[in-house]
């Protein structure tokens, strides 16, 4: 995994190179992104994503991050009876 992050280091880009990428590796692995047997490879579904930095893609990349990782807050944010508002104290 560590040639895998260097690769993507040796990028000439001040994204990748300002990215704790090893963490994200790791996250793509444990996800089911990508897996490692002797390289890194991504799954094929995943592909077509990574050719371009359009809106489409940017959304489908945070769809499946979503689903994924999906976030504690609407667990509290919605009840049964649909949102829940707090009110404020004036």
């Amino acid at each position: 995994m560590q040639e895998w992050v260097e690769a993507a280091r040796e990028t000439p880009s001040f994204m990748a190179a300002s990215l704790g990428l090893m963490p994200l590796a790791e996250a793509l692995i444990s996800c089911g992104f990508a897996s490692r047997q002797e390289i890194i490879t991504i799954r094929p579904a995943l592909i077509p994503l990574t050719s371009i930095a359009d809106r489409p893609s940017l959304f489908s990349v945070a769809r499946l991050l979503l689903i994924a990782y999906p976030p504690l807050w609407p667990q509290f944010a919605v009840g049964d009876d649909g949102v829940r508002r707090v009110s404020r104290a004036e």
